[in-house]
């Protein structure tokens, strides 16, 4: 008992630290997983050898792989060429430019992280409502929405995908088909109720003609532009058929992208400095934390009392997690959410011995979706609103809060009732 409260103050301690942001959230993992490995070797509870075990090394190298995609895509202009494009056909309707910045932000997040997604779409957005004399905020809080329905499209569109399709063993093309008829649908539902909530904020602004933007102008060498794309279409190709050719997607994301470096001819040492090795090493500190109190017995306790409450009945077990995920994702980052929830959900399958494939996507759909119910959560909610501060057009949290989190609240239940329907049905 003494153990396994040792280790549940660990967690809590990391938890308090992340959530009231008193420290970097890495440095919180990190802390966490010193203390983790010690009290671990001091109690056996584990042994020296098993730490290197905790760290999934399959994810971590995924998740590095796809970030030097991305850093080299992003240089060669492909993602701001695509930009400026859509947005030459759109014109300056207020209402038109909100749904298809909402759409290509989304589009985006398909294939690149939050982060540089916010970066790249919140950069061109000031840049057109400049141009326009146009407030930018509910431009930016729709896109900080687009974002993370958009991250739930591919395995690659987040780390949250990424950890449990890797923990899961969910194929690139089984994910595609289960969650991207849901980003259709959610998509489509935020949009409509983007358009009731921020109705408003657009409708106050004068329509004004706007200048044609030359797209090449972001793109430094047409050859590396086209090589860089030509390759990316490929990779992803290749991801939908991995698992024919007996091949790992974190060996193939890997070999993508060196041959990217090779032929893009980036500056190595700049792109690796561009890599978010933050969240790398978070990532790593967390893995090991969470094995110290799986080993502890923590993680059996929780999802035996997880079983108990849902009365041992898969289909409330899965609206248990979808919620619980969602929830804690609203308030505090979802990358710790879900590698908790994914040993959760592990130990309810050592329980209840039976199918969990319904629990993998409760926690998938509700780790991407609650990033939308508060903006300090999200990554992309506080780049927009750091974005919209620099600007001149400061914006508090809550204002983020009210104009984000019926429309959460409202995808959770939709996502809900997709789980039932998509697996229970």
């Amino acid at each position: 008992m003494e153990v396994t409260w040792i280790f549940t103050l660990i967690f809590s301690l990391v938890i308090l630290l992340i959530f009231t942001e008193i420290i970097h959230r890495t440095l919180a993992a990190l802390i966490g997983a010193v203390l983790t490995i010690w009290f671990g070797l001091q109690y056996r509870v584990f042994t020296y050898e098993e730490i290197s075990h905790f760290i999934d090394l399959n994810t971590i190298i995924f998740i590095i792989s796809v970030f030097i995609m991305i850093s080299v895509l992003e240089r060669s202009g492909i993602f701001h060429f695509i930009s400026l494009k859509i947005v030459n056909i759109v014109g300056a309707n207020p209402t038109r430019l909100l749904i298809t910045l909402t759409l290509l932000t989304a589009l985006f997040s398909f294939f690149i992280e939050n982060i540089p997604t916010m970066l790249i779409l919140g950069s061109l957005t000031i840049i057109l409502m400049k141009n326009l004399n146009y407030d930018p905020t509910p431009y930016l809080i729709a896109e900080f929405i687009g974002v993370d329905i958009g991250g739930l499209a591919l395995l690659i569109s987040s780390v949250p995908n990424i950890i449990v399709g890797s923990a899961a063993h969910i194929s690139f093309s089984e994910f595609t088909l289960i969650s991207f008829p849901f980003v259709i649908i959610s998509l489509l539902i935020s949009i409509f109720l983007i358009l009731i909530f921020l109705k408003e904020d657009i409708e106050k602004e004068e329509i004004k003609k706007l200048e044609k933007y030359d797209a090449w102008s972001a793109v430094k060498d047409k050859k590396v532009f086209y090589r860089s794309l030509i390759l990316f279409i490929i990779v992803l190709i290749t991801f939908f058929f991995h698992e024919k050719l007996g091949v790992g997607m974190e060996i193939i994301s890997f070999i993508g992208g060196v041959i990217l470096l090779l032929i893009s001819g980036v500056n190595i040492e700049e792109t690796f400095r561009h890599i978010d090795w933050t969240t790398i090493f978070f990532l790593s500190g967390f893995f090991i934390i969470i094995g110290g109190i799986e080993k502890a017995g923590l993680l059996e306790a929780i999802a035996s009392q997880i079983v108990l409450i849902a009365k041992n009945d898969m289909l409330y077990i899965s609206f248990l997690l979808l919620w619980v995920s969602g929830l804690a994702s609203g308030v505090m980052d979802n990358i710790p959410v879900t590698i908790t929830l994914i040993r959760v959900t592990n130990e309810i399958s050592n329980i209840i011995k039976t199918n969990i494939n319904p629990l993998w996507w409760s926690v998938i759909f509700g780790a991407n979706l609650g990033g939308i119910l508060t903006a300090i959560a999200s990554p992309a909610g506080i780049i927009a609103m750091g974005i919209l501060e620099k600007e001149g057009y400061p914006v508090s949290p809550l204002k983020f809060m009210k104009k984000s989190a019926p429309i959460c609240i409202i995808l959770l239940i939709v996502a809900t009732l997709y789980i039932f329907i998509r697996f229970f049905i």
